[in-house]
């Protein structure tokens, strides 16, 4: 089976995201190491930050398996 253009763009693409989040989870979790909260707000809003870096991720992974189970 080969895969055609759009397709491997689409995998190109997608493995850019992955790398871009991966990027930034790495350096808030640097900065969570270095920087430590002082307070319960700044431990919330690490947290925050952390869950908002995979929920694009999450939204593209059920968006592909929602048009495929659409076909």
């Amino acid at each position: 089976m080969y895969l055609t253009n759009m397709e491997i763009v689409k995998s190109v693409a997608f493995g850019i995201y992955l790398y871009s989040m991966f990027i930034y989870q790495k350096e808030l979790l640097a900065d969570f190491k270095y920087n430590k909260p002082k307070v319960f707000s700044e431990y919330f809003w690490y947290a925050v930050l952390f869950i908002g870096g995979l929920v694009p991720i999450l939204n593209t992974i059920v968006g592909c398996y929602i048009i495929k189970s659409k076909k």
